[in-house]
């Protein structure tokens, strides 16, 4: 178990290697990391405010957290992904847009 790096909210996840070990071995790349981030169980707050209304919405919760986080800390944008991270994600998606269209 390990504090995940880079990008997501900073819960702790676990990784594991193709030979059944923990970690990750840099010299080695045939390692696979798994991250698993398992779907939180609802609370009373948010089934007496109507409950999901999605499959697996649950899961927005990480994100919700995390934007929690960063308002509390005064913060206006995430270190782990930026705005001009967030512009080149919507240029992809234009792109790929653009050529389904053609």
């Amino acid at each position: 178990v390990r504090k995940s790096g880079g990008r997501g909210n900073g819960a702790t996840s676990k990784t594991t290697s193709s030979d059944g070990g923990t970690g990750i071995s840099p010299s080695n790349s045939s390692n696979v990391a798994t991250v698993e981030f398992p779907l939180p169980a609802s609370t009373s707050e948010i089934e007496e405010s109507g409950g999901m209304k999605m499959p697996n919405s649950m899961g927005f919760i990480y994100e919700a957290e995390a934007v929690r986080r960063l308002v509390d800390a005064g913060q206006i944008s995430f270190p782990q992904w930026t705005p001009e991270e967030s512009v080149g994600c919507v240029q992809i998606i234009e792109e790929m847009l653009k050529q389904i269209k053609a």
